[in-house]
């Protein structure tokens, strides 16, 4: 009967870290709390722009091609290939230069090239975009009055329900590290933005 017991507790806290609803944020309830307003809005109009056209990239110059042709390299974690990014604007920018905080979207065209070893090369084509502009405030609250809703992915931080933020459990479960929040004491919620 011990062995359930101390089966029983060992687990349940794991069983609370899947069970993390998402705190609810809903804007016909936040009254004059402005700040809080303002943070949330900020953070739904930057995942909706970034659901749209991706965020803006750096590209670390390989060659010039010309004022709005270049062979590129982007400076982020999910695309570390050679590119063609071809501009809408012009470029004053030499060799090993950046363009900072382009929206750009990769085509399926390629662009070949001989390389300096005399080796040829095919890169896909990236071309510029324009995003869309922001969404309004009287947009987000003319959406959210129509039923839209918008979870906002570990937007913050809550104290741990099972360890009450300590990062360790009770003496009956020998003061071990808390599961459910790895010893941390706490874990990001996310935030269910509602009207």
């Amino acid at each position: 009967m011990k062995f359930l017991i101390a089966l029983l507790i060992s687990v349940a806290p794991l069983l609370a870290a899947d069970e993390v609803k998402p705190a609810v944020f809903k804007v016909s309830e936040a009254g004059k709390n402005k700040i809080a307003l303002t943070e949330v809005f900020r953070a739904v109009q930057d995942q909706k722009m970034r659901l749209a056209v991706g965020a803006p990239t750096t590209f670390r110059v390989i060659q010039v091609l010309g004022a709005k042709r270049f062979l590129v390299r982007a400076l982020d974690a999910n695309n570390s290939r050679s590119l063609l990014l071809v501009t809408k604007e012009d470029h004053n920018v030499a060799d090993d230069e950046a363009i900072r905080n382009i929206y750009a979207r990769i085509t399926e065209k390629t662009h070949a090239y001989e390389s300096v070893s005399g080796a040829k090369t095919t890169v896909r084509i990236a071309e510029e975009i324009t995003p869309p502009p922001p969404m309004s405030q009287e947009a987000f609250v003319n959406l959210l009055k129509a039923g839209e809703t918008w979870t906002l992915k570990e937007f913050k931080t809550e104290k741990c329900k099972e360890c009450f933020g300590d990062g360790k459990l009770s003496a009956l479960q020998k003061f071990t590290e808390c599961g459910a929040c790895s010893g941390k004491g706490e874990w990001k919620v996310d935030l269910l933005v509602t009207w």
